[in-house]
């Protein structure tokens, strides 16, 4: 790669060992990402439910939702509304 790119997201799981310079864009799971971002719910449980965990532990309030409840469900609101705008 020659230094000029602006954005790189990838996780530690995949993507990391792409040396290639001509690669513009590469999504995967982005539909599950989005499902992820409209679901008002303990985001620790949504994360350990997606990766098969049996420890369903409480997250503690270490999460939006568990913190601020209210908020996340208007601004899940929100978000649907935009989404379904078109």
């Amino acid at each position: 790669m020659n230094g000029g790119i602006s954005v790189v997201v990838t996780t530690i799981a995949f993507g990391m060992g792409i040396d290639k310079a001509d690669i513009k864009g590469l999504q995967t799971g982005f539909e599950k990402m989005i499902e992820y971002c409209e679901k008002a719910k303990c985001r620790h449980k949504l994360m350990a439910s997606f990766f098969n965990e049996s420890d369903l532990k409480k997250c503690l309030k270490n999460c939006d939702f568990c913190r601020i409840p209210e908020q996340v469900s208007q601004q899940v609101n929100a978000l649907k509304t935009i989404r379904n705008l078109g």
